[in-house]
């Protein structure tokens, strides 16, 4: 859950991610994409005026929209990856325009530094998890 702005928070509900204005109690959705199986991670931008929303699929995606407009910017797809899902992502701090960082789930376990604004993965590195595994949005 996130805090959009004073009166607005940001949550998943089902394959929806739903902003929620407390003040008149109106709702906006982001509808998960068609051919997707599920959302598996979101992340607002430390300025606020994006949100990733990341989905299950034959290979993994994330989604970038304007939260001022409410429209799609990109979408990332990690083709070159086994995993069909990224269970984590997290814009940069710095530059949250362009910059963001993906976790790709099993098999691959493979972080992804992107820059989103080009379509274009910077760097990547793969990690070893050790243990079991828990975090997935339900």
């Amino acid at each position: 859950m996130f805090l959009l702005e004073d009166h607005r928070i940001v949550y998943t509900a089902g394959h929806n991610v739903v902003v929620y204005n407390t003040e008149d109690k109106s709702q906006y959705f982001y509808a998960g994409s068609e051919r997707t199986q599920g959302i598996t991670a979101i992340s607002l931008s430390p300025g606020k005026g994006y949100i990733a929303i990341c989905e299950k699929a034959e290979k993994a995606q994330c989604s970038i929209f304007d939260t001022n407009t409410s429209r799609r910017r990109k979408t990332l797809t990690a083709s070159e990856l086994d995993s069909t899902e990224f269970i984590s992502v997290a814009f940069s701090p710095s530059n949250e325009r362009s910059h963001l960082i993906t976790l790709s789930g099993e098999p691959d376990w493979t972080l992804m530094f992107w820059k989103w604004d080009k379509l274009k993965v910077q760097a990547t590195i793969s990690v070893t998890v050790v243990g079991p595994t828990t975090g997935y949005l339900q």
